[in-house]
């Protein structure tokens, strides 16, 4: 079975564990024909694992599962077929047909060749054939099975060793289980199974899952409500704890599958489009047919590669009978052939056999063996009202079984072979009393129909078009469409839905169909007339009733060539194929070839998924007649008011009745004529609908809202959007939305939402169908669609304006085609620099026109000229002359019939209405208004005259413009109120742009890209860091004043080249295109190609939809002046404290004499001519952000340095997330990665130009600076300073840049800078990956100054007790920790807020909200105002001081962490006589990553030290980074990976220091030779060794060569910056402490004396511990948890787990002492010893001493071994007080022990409590308090608990329990406790109904 192990997913196969390398479980999918995902990649062996060898076996393994490979490679290199060879799915594709044939002729499990694989170092491994994977063997058994001693078998997956099944009992209700642990091969423990919970030795059934729900998981010891559980399918979890039925239910032949509420069809059924499950399979002669692969009866042929099944619960393989055939032959069923059971296939469609020998199978799955083909299935079962034929069990005959009238079979026989098929009353009956008749319903309303539902033959539902409401059925309220239906379902929920008839397609609320020539056209596979293009597979169809193949005549292909029909062919009822509009550029209809129509048994298909079938109508369309085959139009009188139309039935069906009429809007039919309809059933501000088709009288009298209007509460409410002028309000619903509105043809709406014309040399243009001019081009999506010309427009002639037309703009469309049918280019497909023509030709039917070509359009120009110009006689446009009034503008001539009048119209312009023949001033707008073409004030938001809006920096509030509050940066421009969407929204001006990344508040400022001096943007407002994308319009632009297109330059091809700017490439003036960075690569200038570039009247557009044009200013950078096109240096003097500022006008551009100004916080004087500093006062953490006015030294603005508002003071800058904090100053990363981070990353965006956060900026260099550099490893390889030097982090790496120290400089000119942004040069996520340090302006706690100049130590007066510290109005002081603030003094904290028993008091940092903070020392932790001894260190580990972690940990040293243990290393390495090997102990994620239980992070903390030994007896050894290969003292390297040496910061082992400068350490380095030229000790000289040639060992030869970390979790050392690592060393020395100390860092502090509470006792200092409060008992050596229980009741193991053995030499100690027991009974749930070596004593005590808790009285009550049955073993004390040891030998281990015990409580004690009641004595509860806040935690209604309120006794009695589930507890009421704190005793209380607290 799969499982998963702690690395692996893997399966278990006769004993052993597999998976495979890379870690693909047995069930990953594969895809044939792929390559596996890590072929090419050599991958690490997992520890203890093996290439699994090549046996029986290990072959199974493979062949039964998937493993997401075709094949697997085992140890002899020879691979297998796994069972993807059968379970892939893949698309057929010829070029592999032979691939998957020959592959078929393998079946899972067989061999494919040899020598597929591959070793490095026989430690990596790949498999060289791309399909296979590794197949893996795990050192560990399989569950149920232990490892035997070697054994000669070549059965067995190894020739030293085999598993074999385990021999020991399990419980009841338990199965085996893997062993963790790759070290244990052994797999023999246990686990209980779903739905058990272990109760000491054995398992019990869980409790609490809801109804309808399963378990799915174990329970966890002594819980018998911890099982987890799932809901069953078709129900889903509520609340957390019950499972509610689906509200849903699942649709018909369907099945509910899974957990929670999804389904899935049954087999024979598919998913719809409607989301039903459709049927798809056939009934024929009493039996059902289907596809095993699931193909439909009607499907297409599809070649495929899919998956064997296996058979269908109920369902066989067809028999080669004559049903069967003739099933395979009458349906096409999606294939080529249908393969029957003998394995004959047939031809589908065509009843021919085929050939032989076609089905696949393999232990007990199926598929064909052509790709092409299908496995036809039949239901075991007959069909209801049929039975197996007794003589051939092959056929189903029907029933003939006595049934009563009005009755239906529902059965099949029972037995299949039995005449005796069950019956049901038909929809409408009920069975009679005696069930032997059906008796007929009476229940249903008018308008009503019988429905059947499972158990009631006489329910109804209301008929289409109607609706359930009550008992009755009521008219659905909605418009029917003309060719519409209702819908109807058998629940009557879609009785009101409607949907088109076949043949006509849902536009909006209308169903349109296709009419010519008196019929209706359709496609047989419903493809529209308008549908754009597209392939795909179409079934074989039937002809839909009422319709019929359309034949070859004229009609048929005139519908063909009108239309695109989403295909490229239609083909007709001879087999004809004419090309739509699609594929032809015919003026008339195209022949395309013969042959393209496929039929069998009424069923249709064209031959390519390119083409549709062409049908048309049987009946005439209203107003036509039937004369002989065609339809004439109708000449019958019909009434007034009407039209010829439709009639429909009652079943929604249409009715042939030839030229029948229908009553127009606004009239109903009564009598044969046509009457008005009742007005006052229609509301104001609507409209009559006509409908063309008659039926119930109730759709009659349709109305609509008018246009402008929408639908609210019955009533037509007009429209509260805007409308701009030269637009229309669209009917609602027609654009999907309510009051939707569209520019009227040859309007085009523009940026600020208006509909404007095209207007070109006095006349106006438009496409033919509608695109607009500003639409780009993405491709050929034109529909090739005749379109009639709108009124007074006709074909543009093919003049230079209407070529400059097409070439000026988009378009939308690739060409426009004009009256001589020649097509010009648009701007969106040509990129000449001159119109340039095209090949296409025009086409036109009956006042209808489109072009010939897909991607053009036809280009139209107005009959009428344009606003300001009237119609000469020549046709052409000439200017008005006639006067207008003074604020009137000329406006377009709105009557066709004076388009020639020189008398031209005109109208007010906005701001003035007219009044008679003059414009007089609107005085409708508030101040800070302006006037607008349509504003507020229209009639259902139209146009009016004296509409306005705020000007830009104003917002509408109550009718009034009020001025915007936000700041506005400057160099930018206000925007009127809602340009851009929002409210107060400003843009930069032209060329400047928006600074990226974090932005200062309000302070964010409008910048230019400069270049040498100069500055540069692009034409279409892309900006310099861009991402490349092809969105460029091709329309022409301006240049803006103060700019040119940039010369073609040096400057500016490295402008190009040198950023992204949103493009490609960019273009100059002269006609070069350059490659931006966004597509070439190095910064360095790369033409592209030329071309012209194009304008037209001065203005300019891009080479393409890719590119851009490059701008470059007319005026240089302040300090520049320009000179042809080059900026030089300016010369004219300037005074102090000015600087030089950009030139304004064209006068300044080319000046040498260049304009100056005074530098923020300065202003000028105009007597002087000189800056004088501002006087008005700043508040702290501000800044001058501008100069000051002429003459006005108080008229300065400045801005907070940390957020960049204006205002009366500024506030503190918010932290980043990962700082550090170093003399005064607070650093961190500019992309905030953490400071300790491993993983070396690129700063975020880092080669962007990015603002620093809120209230920081770049670090400059300093000492400081440098040393935080150095300190930590800021996950990359060098941190860079605002000089642009980078440095070196605390951590190098392995490559060949890995030879530098922390704090060295490492790369120069590393950064660019544009204003206040920054951006890396070289920044990557391999060799070069760094970042950029910040600083925060704000100094740190206790400090003055700025962060980004120096930071002084606050130097007030302190009181005592007292520090400094430091806030928004300056330097202040705070107390110290263990003091707090009294008046103006710091008193003991002590006294008034005193701190508990093992704890510290800790400084304020403000988070904790409370006076005189505190935390708990070392091995204790916090709860409820306590410091409680921690338990949860496990054996061979010491707790270390963490502030910020509780109850932290490390392992000893000799042992490495693994999930909660720590576990023996490997045995050290051999070394020369004289060296000592010491155990090494370092803390993980400091140098190294120590990732879970990974094999790298034992290697890593399984370091070994090789010492020496000085004179004095003190050991010293080379300080190293990673141990595991050590440094020998005599020899060096030990091995060849440290002959490169780690040159960063190194971290202090445990236990050890930096050697002092003493004789003592100068005299071991002298006296070996250490493999080394230098060591350095603790002041940081260097000594030589005596391998340093010409130098005496033991002299110094360099001082200040160490360097120190400034981190506070961890000790690290490295050389100095600049040292050469190679053959320089850190000589480290062991710490030996006195008596009485202890090793704490790299120093000895005095042993404490902590307070112990009740069942506590002092654990004494260790080497690398101090001495802690303890409630574990020593000694305690193996798996057992020793410590001291004061519990009532309880259990204990020996700490093995129910799925592992003890340890040998175990020595385990536990002291039993429930306050006010009398006696404790014991009871042994298992227990299995040695017998004989390994040993259990229990002891009795009268009483406890000392620290250690030592047996006082010990008399022995039991001394046991061997092993007994469960419930064998009771023992009972005669005292109060129980030790319990456990001893083992050297060898053999077996399961273990659990015990039980209960402290019997005398009455004497507990009556002494004043609650107690004498007929609750005997209570005791069976919970623990762990059990108790676990089970209240996760929800758990067994438990009640709350505070004693007035009764309570602080810290005595504060808090009551209640437990439904304890012994005295009754059915519905719990039994309450109270729980004594000091004697840690539940005292029994009273039923909680008594108490009335639940």
């Amino acid at each position: 079975m799969p499982l998963r192990s702690a690395l692996l997913e893997v399966v278990e196969e006769e004993g052993y564990v597999f998976s495979t390398l890379g870690g693909y479980g047995p069930h990953s999918q594969y895809s044939i024909s792929t390559c596996v995902s890590e072929w090419e990649e050599y991958l690490p062996l997992p520890a203890g694992w093996a290439v699994a060898p090549q046996n029986e076996i290990s072959v199974n393994v493979t062949a039964k599962y998937d493993w997401g490979a075709l094949r697997l490679v085992l140890d002899t290199g020879s691979s297998y077929f796994t069972n993807s060879l059968i379970s892939a799915d893949h698309r057929y594709e010829w070029y592999y047909y032979w691939y998957y044939w020959y592959y078929w002729n393998y079946f899972p499990g067989s061999y494919y060749s040899n020598g597929y694989l591959s070793s490095y170092d026989n430690v990596y491994y790949r498999s060289t054939d791309c399909e296979s994977r590794v197949l893996l063997m795990a050192p560990m058994c399989a569950a149920g099975y232990m490892l035997s001693p070697p054994a000669v078998s070549g059965s067995g997956p190894s020739n030293s060793s085999r598993c074999i099944p385990c021999t020991n009992t399990i419980p009841t209700d338990a199965h085996y289980v893997i062993s963790p642990y790759p070290q244990e091969a052994t797999s023999c423990g246990w686990s209980c199974q779903v739905g058990f919970y272990p109760t000491g030795s054995s398992c019990s059934k869980c409790v609490g899952k809801p109804s309808a729900a399963v378990y799915v998981a174990t329970g966890l010891m002594g819980k018998p409500d911890s099982c987890d559980w799932s809901c069953l399918p078709g129900y889903h979890e509520v609340e957390g704890w019950k499972c509610e039925a689906c509200s849903s239910p699942a649709p018909l032949n369907a099945h509910w599958e899974g957990s929670g509420c999804s389904w899935a069809c049954d087999f024979g059924f598919r998913l719809s489009q409607g989301g039903t499950c459709e049927d798809i399979s056939i009934k024929y002669m009493g039996q059902r047919y289907a596809s095993l692969e699931g193909r439909g009866p009607y499907d297409s042929s599809m070649c495929i590669w899919e998956g064997a099944r296996r058979l269908p619960e109920g369902w066989m393989l067809a028999p080669n009978t004559l049903d069967s055939i003739a099933v395979a032959a009458e349906f096409p069923w999606g294939s080529n052939i249908v393969v029957l059971e003998d394995g004959t296939a047939w031809n589908a469609g065509y009843g021919s056999m085929c050939c032989g020998s076609q089905l696949y199978s393999y232990d007990g799955f199926y598929r064909t063996r052509d790709f092409c083909g299908t496995v036809l299935v039949v239901a075991q079962e007959c069909l209801p009202g049929h039975h197996r034929d007794a003589n051939n069990m092959t056929l189903c005959v029907p029933c003939t079984n006595w049934k009563p009238e009005h009755t239906t079979y529902n059965s099949s026989g029972s037995p299949v072979y039995k005449n005796n098929c069950d019956w049901e009353c038909d929809d409408g009956f009920y069975p009679s009393a005696s069930a032997t008749s059906c008796v007929s319903c009476s229940l249903a309303p008018p308008h009503a129909v019988y429905s059947s539902s499972p158990g009631d033959s006489c329910s109804w539902t209301c008929l289409v078009g109607y609706y359930r409401q009550g008992a009755s059925c009521v008219t659905c309220q909605v418009n029917l469409p003309d060719f519409a239906y209702f819908l109807g379902s058998p629940d009557g929920s879609k009785n009101c839905e409607w949907a088109c008839r076949f043949g006509y397609i849902r536009r909006g609320q209308r169903c349109i169909g296709v009419e010519f020539a008196g019929r209706f056209y359709t496609t047989l596979a419903g493809r529209g007339p308008h549908d754009s293009q597209i392939c795909t597979s179409q079934e074989y169809l039937p002809v839909p009733s009422g319709w019929e193949l359309a034949p070859n005549d004229d009609n048929s292909k005139r519908v063909t060539w009108m239309y695109p029909w989403g295909s490229c062919g239609m083909v007709l009822s001879d087999g004809s194929e004419w090309h739509t509009a699609w594929c032809t550029s015919s003026n008339t209809f195209e022949f395309c070839c013969w042959h393209a129509l496929y039929s069998y048994n009424g069923l249709y298909q064209p031959d390519s998924c390119w083409d549709s079938v062409l049908l048309r109508s049987i009946d005439c369309a209203p107003g036509y007649t039937k004369s002989g085959s065609n339809c004439e139009p109708c000449s019958n009188k019909i009434p007034a008011e009407s039209s010829y139309g439709l009639v429909v039935a009652n079943n929604n069906q249409l009715l042939d009745a030839s030229c029948a009429f229908v009553c127009n809007a606004g009239y109903k039919q009564r009598d044969g004529i046509c009457q008005p309809c009742d007005n006052a059933m229609k509301p104001l501000n609507s409209e009559y609908i006509q409908v063309n088709q008659r039926n119930d009288p109730m759709y009659e009298c349709q109305w609509r809202c008018l246009n402008g209007y929408f639908l609210k509460d019955g009533q037509c409410v007009a429209c509260e959007d805007k409308k701009p002028r030269w637009a229309r309000w669209l009917p609602e619903g027609d654009n999907g939305m309510t009051c939707g509105w569209a520019c009227d043809f040859g309007y085009f709406v523009s940026a600020e939402g208006d509909c404007l014309p095209l207007e070109v040399q006095g006349r106006y243009y438009a496409a033919l169908d509608g695109s607009s001019p500003y639409k780009p081009y993405y491709g050929c999506n034109y529909n090739h669609e005749l379109y009639p010309m709108p009124a007074g427009w006709e074909i543009a002639p093919d003049s230079r304006d209407s070529q400059l037309t097409a070439w000026r703009y988009s378009w939308g469309r690739c060409g426009l085609m004009v009256a001589n049918g020649q097509t010009w280019c648009t701007a969106g497909c040509c990129s000449s620099w001159t119109p340039q023509d095209c090949c296409s030709s025009l086409v036109s039917y009956d006042g209808m026109y489109r072009s010939t070509d897909s991607c053009t359009s036809v280009l139209l120009v107005s009959h009428y000229c344009a606003a300001g110009y009237y119609l000469r006689n020549d046709s052409s446009c000439g200017n008005c002359s006639n006067p207008i009034p003074p604020h009137a503008l000329y406006a377009r001539q709105p009557d066709p019939r004076r388009y020639d009048d020189s008398v031209c119209a005109w109208e007010c312009e906005p701001g003035y209405v007219r009044q008679g023949e003059a414009c007089e001033p609107c005085k409708t707008a508030p101040e800070h208004a302006e006037y607008v073409a349509y504003g507020p004030g229209g009639v259902n938001g139209s146009w009016t005259v004296c509409g306005w809006r705020c000007e830009g920096g104003y917002f509408l509030k109550d009718g009034q413009c009020v001025a915007c509050e936000d700041k506005k940066p400057r160099w930018a421009r206000w925007l009127p109120e809602g340009d851009n969407g929002t409210t107060c929204g400003w843009a930069c001006d032209f060329g400047r742009f928006l600074t990226s990344s974090h932005v200062r508040g309000n302070s964010s400022s409008c910048e230019l890209f400069e270049y040498g001096n100069r500055y540069y943007a692009s034409l279409n407002g892309h900006r310099a860091q861009d991402y490349y994308s092809c969105n460029t319009p091709m329309s022409f632009h301006s240049i803006p004043a103060g700019w040119a297109v940039a010369s073609n330059t040096w400057e500016s091809q490295m402008a190009i080249a040198s950023q992204r700017w949103g493009v490609c490439y960019m273009q100059l003036s002269d006609g070069n295109l350059y490659y931006t960075s966004n597509c070439y690569c190095c910064n360095w200038p790369w033409a592209w190609t030329w071309s012209q570039v194009s304008s037209f009247n001065g203005q300019y557009r891009a080479y393409d939809s890719c590119s851009d044009i490059l701008l470059a200013s007319l005026y240089c950078a302040p300090g520049f002046y320009l000179s042809g096109s080059y900026c030089y240096a300016c010369s004219n003097p300037i005074p102090a404290n000015a600087s030089y500022a950009l030139a304004t006008s064209p006068s300044q551009y080319a000046d040498s004499k260049c304009p100056w100004e005074c530098n923020a916080g300065f202003y000028r004087s105009s007597e002087w001519m000189v800056c004088f500093p501002c006087t008005n006062p700043i508040p702290k953490f501000a800044y001058y952000s501008s100069a000051g006015l002429l003459d006005q030294p108080d008229s300065c603005q400045w801005s907070c340095a940390i957020d960049g508002r204006d205002g009366q003071a500024c506030n503190v800058s918010v932290d980043l997330q990962h700082v550090v904090r170093y003399s005064g100053k607070v650093y961190a990363a500019f992309d905030d990665v953490s400071p300790t981070s491993l993983d070396r990353t690129c700063q975020r965006d880092g080669s962007l130009y990015q603002q620093p956060p809120v209230g920081w900026t770049l670090a400059s260099w300093s000492q400081e600076a440098v040393k935080v550099i150095a300190s930590y490893p800021w996950g990359a390889r060098g941190m860079v300073l605002a000089d642009g030097y980078g440095y070196q982090t605390a951590k190098p790496y392995q490559d060949y840049k890995g030879f530098e120290t922390p704090g060295t400089m490492i790369i120069m000119s590393n950064l660019y800078r544009s204003g206040d942004s920054y951006a890396l040069q070289y920044c990557d996520d391999g060799y070069n990956a760094f970042r950029m340090l910040l600083v925060r302006l704000e100094c740190d706690d206790g400090y003055q100054g700025r962060g980004d100049q120096e930071c002084q130590p606050c130097s007030l007066s302190l009181p005592a007790n007292a520090v400094a510290s430091s806030g928004p109005s300056g330097c202040a002081w705070a107390c110290r920790e263990g003091y707090y603030k009294l008046h103006e003094g710091c008193s003991l904290c002590d006294s008034r807020y005193p701190k508990p028993n093992n704890a510290v008091y800790v400084a304020d940092d403000g988070s904790s909200r409370s006076i005189c903070p505190w935390r708990c020392s070392t091995g204790h932790y916090r709860s409820q105002g306590a410091c409680l001894p921690c338990s949860s260190t496990p054996n061979f580990a010491t707790y270390i001081d963490s502030p910020s972690s509780e109850c932290s940990w490390r392992c000893l040293p000799g042992y490495f962490k693994m999930g909660l243990l720590c576990l023996p290393c490997t045995s050290p390495p051999l070394t020369d006589s004289g060296v000592l090997v010491r155990p090494a102990a370092v803390l993980c994620d400091v140098t190294a990553s120590c990732s879970g239980d990974s094999v790298e992070s034992m290697r890593y903390q399984c370091s070994w030290i090789p010492a020496v030994s000085s004179s004095s007896g003190d050991e010293y050894a080379v300080l190293m980074d990673n141990m595991t290969d050590p440094w020998d003292p005599l020899q060096g390297p030990v091995t060849s990976s440290n002959q490169r040496l780690q040159c960063g910061m190194v971290q202090l082992p445990a236990g050890w220091q930096v050697a002092p400068n003493d004789k003592d350490a100068v005299g071991v380095i002298a006296r070996y030779p250490w493999g080394l030229d230098r060591l350095v000790v603790a002041d940081g000289t260097v000594y030589s060794t005596s391998n340093q040639d010409y130098t005496p060992a033991g002299t110094v030869v360099q001082l200040d060569g160490l360097t120190k970390s400034i981190r506070t979790d961890a000790e690290l050392y490295a050389l100095a910056p600049g040292q050469y690592c190679q053959n320089t060393r850190i000589l480290i020395k062991k710490i030996r402490c006195a008596p009485g100390q202890f090793v704490s860092a790299s120093s000895c502090r005095p042993c404490s004396s902590p307070v112990c509470g009740s069942g506590q006792h002092a654990l004494p200092c260790s080497e690398l511990q101090d001495s802690i409060c303890s409630s574990a008992i020593k000694p305690c050596t193996g798996k057992c948890r020793c410590k001291l229980y004061e519990e009532t009741n309880g259990f204990l193991t020996d700490g093995s787990s129910l799925s592992s053995l003890y340890e040998d030499r175990s020595n385990c100690r536990w002291i039993i002492q429930p306050p006010g027991a009398s006696s404790i009974s014991i009871n042994f749930t298992s227990f299995a010893l040695e017998a004989g070596y390994d040993f259990l004593t229990i002891n009795q005590c009268i009483g406890l001493a000392g620290t250690t808790l030592e047996c006082i009285g010990r008399t022995e009550v039991a001394k046991l071994t061997g092993s007994h049955m469960p419930g064998s073993l009771s023992y009972a004390s005669s005292y109060g007080i129980v030790e319990v040891l456990f001893q083992t030998d050297d060898s053999v281990a077996y399961q273990g022990f659990t015990m039980m015990w209960t402290a019997n409580v005398s009455n004497s004690t507990l009556s002494r409590y004043w609650f107690a009641k004498q007929q609750f004595l005997h209570c005791q509860i069976q919970h623990s308090w762990k059990e108790i806040i676990q089970g209240l935690s996760t929800g758990n209604e067994t438990y009640k608990m709350g505070g004693l309120g007035q009764l309570m006794i602080r810290r005595v009695m504060e808090v009551w329990v209640c437990s439904y589930a304890d012994a005295c507890a009754t059915p519905g009421d719990a039994f309450c406790y109270i729980y004594d704190e000091q004697r840690k005793l539940f005292v029994p209380w009273d039923m909680g109904g008594n108490l009335k607290l639940i």
